[in-house]
């Protein structure tokens, strides 16, 4: 079994003799950029916007991952021939600051969607269609479209 846990917290079971720990660190520049590829399938991005994302996410695997996502989403780059290219200046404030922000922002871009979102993070990690229907009180067609938009895979 393979447990992760944050630096503060203090497992009962260190010391025993079947448990292994390895402390992982933050990734390197070259690890952060492959990384980065890999969330953009692959297709480059502008140097700026790379070198932004690893100095706002020092090297954290899931805030590479989610702002990487938030940028891609966002209407300031398109995809030409292969690559990502800036749609046009980006301002300072277009590159959220924390992991936070970057959720906040992505959970934004989704419109009607949002609030399904939100009360389903407030029943928990796992739940049905129909608890989802009975907090939330609205039409089924409408709650319907809000679901499958949800589930949508990235």
């Amino acid at each position: 079994m393979i447990v992760t846990f944050r630096p503060e917290f203090e497992p009962p079971w260190t010391g025993q003799a079947q448990v292994t720990s390895l402390t992982l660190s933050r990734l390197g520049q070259r690890e952060t950029k492959t990384l980065v590829g890999r969330v953009a399938g692959g297709k480059t991005l502008p140097v700026e916007i790379l070198d932004r994302i690893i100095e706002h996410t020092d090297g954290i695997p899931l805030c590479i991952e989610e702002l990487t996502r938030a940028l891609l989403e966002s209407n300031f780059l398109r995809e030409e021939r292969g690559q990502f290219i800036l749609s046009g200046p980006m301002p300072s404030l277009a590159i959220p600051s924390s992991l936070h922000d970057s959720l906040m922002a992505r959970l934004d871009r989704l419109g009607p969607v949002k609030e399904v979102t939100q009360i389903g993070a407030a029943i928990g990690r796992e739940f049905t269609y129909d608890v989802l229907k009975a907090v939330i009180g609205r039409p089924d067609d409408r709650l319907k479209a809000s679901w499958t938009s949800w589930l949508k895979p990235d």
